[in-house]
């Protein structure tokens, strides 16, 4: 469909785009691209529903999903340097042995991932915090523990940092 066609076109081209930004040393906006990508999977996601296609097109419905994580996998690429552990979780979700990533300029073309393989059950790489259970967690935590006075070493006087010999130096190898 023109849908797959246009993330598949997104999710390829995202490597150079952000090769690009990181040559230009903008790294934020290196992995707002990449942040841009994810955002997009998702709306496709979507925007396509296979838990309402598989219903009446199981095969579409598997279409849909090989290509979201298709693009998943690509877009995760982008940000393993910042994300390494999460990323390799995700491969991992997706039966990627570690010693695959990346493989060379096969890893970034489209078709890696098998089709049918199977993927790994999974609760999310980030859980939901309960946020009422976080704030009486953390609020229980600050009651029962006094902080610890800090020890402040006594100041310098001014005729002793003269006294120092602080240097700047290039060093030439």
């Amino acid at each position: 469909t023109p849908e797959d066609a246009d993330i598949t076109e997104k999710a390829l081209a995202l490597k150079a785009v952000v090769d690009a930004e990181v040559d230009e040393l903008k790294i934020n906006i290196a992995i707002e691209r990449v942040l841009e990508m994810l955002r997009d999977i998702n709306r496709y996601m979507d925007n396509q529903a296979p838990w309402k296609v598989v219903k009446t097109d199981p095969v579409r419905a598997g279409g849909i999903l090989y290509t979201t994580a298709e693009a998943l996998r690509l877009a995760a690429s982008a940000l393993h340097p910042v994300m390494p552990v999460k990323i390799m979780e995700l491969f991992d979700i997706f039966g990627i042995p570690d010693d695959a990533f990346p493989n060379g300029d096969r890893w970034f073309e489209w078709g890696f991932l098998k089709v049918g393989a199977p993927v790994k059950a999974t609760a999310g790489l980030f859980p939901r915090i309960d946020k009422e259970a976080e704030l009486a967690s953390t609020t229980d935590k600050k009651s029962e523990s006094k902080p610890k006075p800090i020890k402040i070493k006594p100041e310098v006087a001014f005729e002793d940092f003269e006294k120092l010999d602080l240097r700047v130096v290039t060093i030439v190898a």
